[in-house]
């Protein structure tokens, strides 16, 4: 059986997008803005972005087929030395960044909108999450009413007919 991953899915489909919101974010930032660990450059100068990991995709349920999710990235970047026509000086760092994200599945998240791209600090909390399966968890203490609405629609709808 395959395992369908909603993280795949956005990566696959999404990576373009990705990019392009990252470096929309990123332009015109220091290093100091994008919180760069740098050890071996005193005097950062021009930031280039070298590559693109999405690591998970955090999803939270919305009424109908909506979905919010967060898309948490990280980014490889390659920064080099201000006086770099004196010296060669070149160090690559590693930052997480988080795409805030909305969309419908019934259009395959055609409509996808990016709402926020921001540095990632921690996984945020959500009401309605999800797993990478797009199946929603479902927490003990809701246990009893979500088995009783399935129990009230199957008695609605039989699913067999009794023949004579």
């Amino acid at each position: 059986m395959k395992k369908r991953s909603f993280t795949e899915y956005v990566k696959n489909k999404f990576d373009n997008l990705i990019w392009s919101e990252i470096e929309k974010f990123c332009y015109d930032k220091d290093a100091d803005d994008l919180s760069l660990r740098l050890y071996n450059i005193t005097a950062p100068g021009e930031i280039n972005i070298e590559d693109i990991n999405v690591k998970y995709v955090s999803v939270d349920d919305r009424p109908g087929t909506c979905i919010a999710f967060d898309i948490v990235c990280e980014v490889e970047f390659t920064v080099y030395d201000k006086d770099r026509y004196h010296t060669d000086k070149e160090e690559s760092t590693c930052a997480w960044f988080k795409l805030n994200c909305e969309g419908d599945l019934k259009d395959n998240l055609d409509s996808l909108k990016v709402n926020e791209v921001e540095m990632y600090s921690c996984k945020s909390n959500s009401a309605a999450p999800m797993s990478d399966s797009l199946v929603r968890y479902i927490k003990k203490d809701e246990l009893e009413d979500i088995a009783a609405s399935i129990i009230k629609n199957i008695i609605k709808k039989p699913m067999y007919k009794l023949t004579v």
